[in-house]
């Protein structure tokens, strides 16, 4: 009798092992990734740009002191659903005109200035790949296609163009209406911010070093 009590038992614990793991598998998420398309404006540790002020002889330096990657939850496991975890990188950056640090993040086929969170809730959108004219949200979109822009007599291809609208900006980042032109494997290559007097305030890529 004692046997077949210990045999019973056994038996609940091996049922009960196979009971969880299934329901552990169950409870997965699905993974996405980012998309081929923002991957041309990702970038490594030691990249830096160089930006001159047009209007002067004001130098910045933009350099990529680190990055992060890994996954966020876009999409919560509830109401029977296993959630949705996205893959996200993080590009951390520091300036030498005033010291400021901030990133870019990137995740699905946008980029967010000074994003992350746990939700990826955080972060002013400031890139959109593979998309056309018109298209955008949160106070940024796609103004503009361009095939060839000349930047201090250097000539890029396929500038995207994105314009930021001051009064729609779901994070705060630019105090103005301002223009944001970035070209894949370089990325951003002239900023025009839009003064109070309708003129433009413009920084322009004088220099730079890609790490891939």
């Amino acid at each position: 009798m004692k046997n077949i009590s210990i045999i019973l038992f056994l038996s609940c614990l091996i049922i009960l092992s196979f009971s969880c793991k299934k329901d552990e598998n169950a409870g997965d998420p699905t993974y996405t990734y980012i998309s081929e398309s923002v991957k041309p404006y990702i970038f490594k540790t030691g990249t830096w740009w160089c930006y001159a002020k047009d209007s002067s002889s004001v130098f910045d330096t933009l350099k990529l002191t680190s990055t992060e990657t890994g996954f966020f939850w876009s999409e919560l496991a509830i109401n029977g659903s296993n959630g949705v975890k996205s893959e996200f990188f993080q590009m951390n950056l520091k300036s030498t005109f005033n010291g400021s640090e901030g990133n870019y993040y990137s995740a699905f086929d946008y980029m967010r200035k000074n994003g992350g969170g746990n939700f990826g809730e955080f972060g002013q959108p400031v890139l959109f790949t593979g998309q056309p004219v018109g298209y955008g949200f949160s106070g940024a979109k796609v103004d503009s296609l361009i095939p060839f822009y000349s930047v201090n007599g250097v000539v890029f291809n396929n500038v995207i163009k994105i314009k930021i609208t001051k009064t729609e900006q779901y994070q705060v980042e630019y105090e103005k209406d301002t223009y944001l032109y970035f070209v894949p494997g370089i990325g951003l290559v002239r900023k025009e911010t839009v003064l109070d007097s309708g003129q433009l305030d413009t920084w322009s890529l004088k220099s730079w070093n890609i790490v891939n």
